[in-house]
Parts: structure tokens; C-alpha cells; sequence
């Protein structure tokens, strides 16, 4: 069975989700975070028999691949790149709002990963490093229709 290492307020949340999107039989310990100094153990870590996984992006790949079955991924044969490299931030956000505004999705209309990897920086990362979504109407407006809705997005 999958275990799962999760900290709260961490991009372990990232993982959760996956797992629950998946339907993915899994072990959830979570590991509450240091009152006085706000850390946590390393998070995610995923076991799954042999393998120890310590990364969300590598995570999230491992689970697609053994467990996915294609779901939440986007065919190779898709013409959707997004290259975010060398652009600020603002720039990034600016592009996943227009990239919303004529897609349902990230990757179009079906949810896929991607849009369960970036909820962590429009969601979670505001707490540590607030900044606002305001004028982002479309990233406002997918957000409101994920399966997490109404996570405190457009403070």
C-alpha cells in the first residue's frame, strides 16, 4: 500500500489531492507542523514498497505513471506548451489567466495534474508569501469551479 507523508500547509497538499482524485488506495500520516517555529518534517514523502519518493513533482509523475492509467495527464500528441522559464511572476500568472479565459482547464477542458501542481502557488504560498489574484478574474473563476473550491483564493 501507498503511504503517504503529508504536513499540512505544505505542497505535500499536492499529493493528497491526487491521491483522492485518483481514487488511489493510500495511508495518509500526517505530521503536524513545530508551534514556535512553524516547520515540519520533510513533506511529501511517498513509500510505496521499495521505493521513497521526496519530491512533489517526482511524486506526482511516479503516481501518474504506475497508478494513473492516463488519467489527469495530458496526451503527448496535445499541442499545449506553456513555457514559463526566465519570465517574473507576474508574467506567469498573467499567462495562466489568459490561458483560463478561452480553457476550462489549464490543459483545456479536461483537469489533468497540472492543474492540481499549480493550486499550491495560487492557494497555499499566499499564506507565506501573500500576494493577490485580483484582476485575474479567470484564474478566480477556475479556482471557484475546482475540486477544492473556495480555498481563500482572491485574498
Amino acid at each position: 500500500m501507498l503511504t503517504l507523508h503529508h504536513s499540512q500547509r505544505s505542497q505535500s497538499e499536492r499529493i493528497v489531492w491526487l491521491c483522492e482524485e485518483l481514487g488511489l488506495d493510500h495511508e495518509l500520516k500526517t505530521h503536524p507542523r513545530d508551534p514556535k517555529t512553524m516547520q515540519c518534517a520533510a513533506a511529501p514523502v511517498i513509500q510505496d514498497g521499495r521505493v521513497t519518493l521526496a519530491e512533489s513533482g517526482a511524486i506526482v509523475e511516479y503516481i501518474l505513471t504506475k497508478y494513473g492509467h492516463g488519467e489527469l495527464c495530458v496526451p503527448p500528441e496535445a499541442d499545449l506548451a506553456a513555457f514559463f522559464s526566465n519570465r517574473s511572476f507576474k508574467q506567469a500568472l498573467q499567462i495562466l489567466n489568459d490561458c483560463l479565459k478561452t480553457n476550462k482547464w489549464l490543459a483545456g477542458d479536461e483537469f489533468t495534474a497540472a492543474d492540481i501542481m499549480n493550486v499550491f502557488v495560487l492557494t497555499t504560498v499566499r499564506l507565506f508569501v501573500p500576494y493577490s489574484l485580483e484582476g485575474h478574474d479567470a484564474i478566480l473563476a477556475c479556482m471557484g469551479e475546482s475540486p477544492r473550491e473556495k480555498l481563500m483564493f482572491a485574498r
